[in-house]
This record gives structure tokens, sequence and C-alpha cells, in this order.
């Protein structure tokens, strides 16, 4: 429900909450993130600390009701495609052809796409 989401986003901007930034030597991030059990960060961090910043990035932000881990777990299992931003469709596109316009984005078709999980035959 759009709107009721947007009134909640509202109420949350308008709580002002701080947000901070913290940078930490690579050691220690990956300390941190091997306490919280964020594997899958680990490995970026230390992507970044061999071959550098990536030439481009890609945010994305919103509501999720994630369990701890679910997200880095789902990420490794490749239940996540990653793409280019496309603000029409975040934004203004009817939310019934987000998905198949998502997918003809990504050079899928959907209607003879086969979703396996990889590494299986």
């Amino acid at each position: 429900d759009l709107p009721a989401i947007q009134a909640e986003m509202k109420k949350i901007v308008k709580e002002n909450i701080p947000i901070a930034r913290e940078v930490l030597p690579v050691d220690q991030a990956r300390e941190v993130l091997g306490a919280e059990g964020q594997d899958y960060k680990k490995e970026m961090i230390d992507d970044l600390a061999t071959k550098g910043l990536p030439k481009t990035c890609h945010m994305g932000c919103g509501y999720s009701g994630w369990g701890p881990l679910q997200l880095d777990g789902e990420i490794q299992r490749e239940s996540w495609w990653l793409g280019p931003l496309d603000e029409e469709l975040l934004m203004e596109m009817e939310y019934g052809l987000r998905w198949e316009t998502t997918l003809n984005n990504l050079g899928i078709d959907p209607l003879t796409a086969g979703f396996i999980p990889s590494g299986t035959v």
C-alpha cells in the first residue's frame, strides 16, 4: 500500500535520525564485519583493498524485513539480480509492469527464461 509506506517514510524523516559515516582501516572493518557474521561484506572489503574502488557504484534503499544475514545469504545464492538504476521504473511505472521491465532491461526474456540456481544442471 503505497500511501501507507509514504506516510511512514515521512514520519521517519521527521524524526531527523542522525546518519553517521565511519571509516575504518581494512583490518578493523574485517574484524567488525566478522563479529557480525557478515562474511559477504568481508569479501567486498577484501576486493576493495586489493582491486581498488569500482568505476561505477549503484545504491539502493528502501524498507526490508530481512532477518539477520538473510540478505547476505540471498546474494550469495544469486537470488538477486543487480542492474542499473532506472528511476522511471522505481518512481513512475505501474507496479505490475516493473518485474517484466526489469527482466527486459537485463536482457532476459521472462517467457523463455529458465530460473535455476547457478551451478546446477
